[in-house]
């Protein structure tokens, strides 16, 4: 897959340097995995079921040890949901 070629070497990782991901809004996270990809246009039913899925990561989080972890997780898996999106294989 062409999207997991592009986050080689790229995807967040547990080392601490992405602080502040484990309060990060759904929506703010959304914004954050569109910035990664140069904010590309997508549609609003696009965008309105990628904060669902964060919302979904958000709830999933559910005792304190989960927060950090489950923030990454979410994050790259936005990253690559939004490079997957139908929105992107449009020409």
């Amino acid at each position: 897959m062409v999207a997991n070629y592009a986050l080689e070497g790229r995807t967040l990782g547990p080392d601490g340097a992405h602080r502040g991901l484990d309060r990060e809004q759904p929506e703010r996270a959304v914004a954050a995995a569109l910035a990664f990809w140069g904010r590309p246009t997508l549609s609003a039913a696009t965008r309105k079921e990628l904060v669902a899925f964060a919302r979904q990561a958000d709830a999933a989080a559910n005792a304190p040890w989960k927060r950090k972890p489950y923030a990454i997780l979410r994050q790259n898996a936005l990253r690559m949901l939004v490079a997957t999106s139908p929105d992107m294989h449009t020409s």
